[in-house]
């Protein structure tokens, strides 16, 4: 577990892992991280139909790339799919203390590539900002604002769990969203709001401060992203009100107990000031937000994904091998269709396209079934699966990497040895596995109660 953090932090802080050798030490890393899970488990049927169908997704990857003579191309895709499975195996089977603290390192990292973006931004550091379409836009250390956006959706929505929650809990909201809105990642963003709106929204009025704190903050940021000049003075704001959000919901925590009249009129009167201040910041970055909603680039994109079903055509089964060159029109090309899964399809065929599907509904079939759930991990999945639909974020291994461990969390490995008792309860069946006596009862939280709506 300690490896995978190790591993974590190097993927983002190594340019995402994108670039080589950042990819192939990756890979290897991936590769001994999955060996030894296995051969640690002690029972060998612990290992999931899932994971041998990604697993075999990424041979495939690597057969068609050697089939059609670009066996280079392998990477990164294939260290992202290799690094997705091994970090899900690795989380999943660790106690769940481990898996805790291993998610406390992936919303520490999330929440200070976000901090670290947002300075970039208003200063304009280069390649931790990056300009387009005139406006600087948050990269942080993955160098790729859309990545950026799906990592920060991801952490945001790990650090929305209740169980999951520390003093600094409500800083790493706050700072997330504000980084998520500074990526100016129409994907990342949607994604996020819609894996809100299905699997998070218990734990939104919990987040409420800091959740508006950060879209504050990240407003400010993309009002001031125009120009070359930097703006102390919009970092100055944002990061105060960063500041401010422990301060505030300790605050509001410690009196939740005492409803009292006069503390009723002050939270009324709080709220109304907050959503004066938010309504000013997005009349003050309308126009910021209008150069993001640009037509042409939507269109450039359905060009892209035409291309790539036009190079699928030329090779039903076995594609034509990994990230080849899509011609859009004469003298226009690219590598990347903006769409992963026309991606594979293109690049693995029909073949690698339905082990993709094999394996997500084996997983939504495993979670569906389960007793126990993350709901907010389930969340941050779901913005995995979504953002790949518009973008190739899954090309870095930093990004599959935090993926694998959601889905660890949202499967642990703990359920296989338990048995439900109760609402809320499982009984230990196995004293290796959960650390307690045979019959033991455990209340878990209300984040791992299956709701029947979810």
């Amino acid at each position: 577990m300690a490896a995978l953090c190790v591993e974590l932090t190097f993927a983002l802080v190594a340019r995402g892992g994108f670039f080589s050798p950042d990819s192939t030490i990756v890979l290897i890393w991936s590769l001994a991280l999955l060996s030894i899970s296995y051969f640690l488990a002690s029972d060998r049927h612990s290992i999931r139909a899932e994971e041998v169908v990604v697993l075999l997704l990424a041979a495939w990857w690597l057969v068609t790339a050697r089939l059609h003579g670009v066996g280079g191309n392998f990477q990164p895709m294939g260290a992202s799919i290799v690094s997705f499975v091994a970090a899900a195996a690795v989380v999943r089977q660790g106690p769940w203390l481990w898996r805790r603290n291993a998610a406390l390192v992936g919303i520490a990292l999330s929440a200070a590539t976000a901090v670290v973006g947002l300075i970039a931004c208003d200063l304009r550091w280069y390649p931790l900002a990056m300009r387009g379409q005139d406006l600087w836009r948050l990269s942080g250390t993955v160098t790729y604002s859309n990545a950026t956006g799906l990592l920060l959706g991801m952490g945001l929505l790990l650090a929305m769990d209740r169980t999951m929650h520390t003093r600094w809990s409500s800083f790493a909201i706050a700072a997330c969203t504000a980084g998520l809105i500074a990526t100016q990642s129409r994907s990342a963003v949607l994604a996020t709001l819609v894996a809100f709106a299905w699997l998070a929204r218990r734990e939104f009025r919990s987040g409420l401060v800091p959740l508006s704190a950060g879209t504050f903050a990240g407003i400010v940021t993309v009002a001031s992203s125009n120009g070359h000049a930097g703006r102390p003075l919009a970092l100055c704001v944002s990061m105060l009100a960063l500041a401010l959000v422990p301060i505030i919901s300790e605050r509001m925590q410690r009196s939740s107990g005492r409803r009292s009249s006069r503390t009723h009129r002050v939270a009324t009167a709080a709220g109304a000031i907050g959503a004066a201040v938010l309504l000013g910041a997005l009349i003050g970055a309308r126009s910021e937000a209008l150069k993001r909603i640009d037509v042409g680039s939507d269109l450039g994109r359905l060009h892209e994904w035409r291309a790539a079903l036009q190079q699928f055509h030329t090779s039903i089964w076995t594609g034509v091998g990994p990230d080849q060159l899509l011609v859009i029109s004469k003298g226009t090309s690219t590598y990347f269709a903006h769409n992963e899964y026309l991606q594979l399809l293109a690049g693995g065929g029909l073949i690698a396209l339905g082990l993709l599907a094999t394996a997500v509904v084996l997983i939504v079939r495993r979670q569906r079934s389960s007793p126990v759930c993350v709901r907010t991990a389930c969340g941050a999945l779901v913005v995995f699966a979504l953002a790949g639909l518009f973008d190739y974020s899954w090309h870095v291994p930093a990004i599959a990497l935090l993926a694998g461990m959601m889905l660890g969390l949202a499967q642990p490995d703990a359920e296989i040895a338990a048995r439900m008792t109760g609402p809320g309860q499982l009984v230990a069946e196995n004293v290796g596995a959960t650390g307690l006596a045979s019959g033991d009862a455990v209340d878990l939280p209300a984040a791992f109660q299956r709701a029947p709506d979810s």
